[in-house]
């Protein structure tokens, strides 16, 4: 309680711990581009498949979180970074996809 309502540091008690809490873990693995990316797909390929689609990727997701100390270990650090910066020019691809997709649907009307 004191911590809530003072600023002073306090002798001999541990530092309070900071959370950050999301309400929904979506948009952490999710951003802006994977969801035009989702909203488009339902457009072109249907629901059930783009629903299919997702689900799998979140099952991959979770895998990959939930076993990343063990695949970094193995693969090594610069690996990590490798595969890091060969997803980073997969999304941008997608987004100049995205852009172009709607730059040409704003030109046809």
């Amino acid at each position: 309680m004191r911590d809530l309502v003072s600023q002073e540091v306090h002798q001999g008690a541990p530092a309070p711990v900071r959370l950050g809490i999301v309400p929904i873990a979506i948009p952490l693995i999710m951003g802006p581009a994977a969801l035009a990316t989702l909203l488009l797909s339902v457009k072109e390929f249907g629901g059930t498949i783009t629903f299919l689609a997702l689900i799998s990727n979140l099952v991959v997701v979770w895998v990959l979180f939930s076993q990343a100390s063990w695949i970094v270990k193995k693969a090594g650090k610069e690996a990590s970074d490798a595969i890091a910066k060969i997803f980073a020019l997969l999304l941008a691809a997608i987004a100049v996809m995205l852009i172009r997709h709607g730059i040409r649907g704003m030109i046809a009307g």
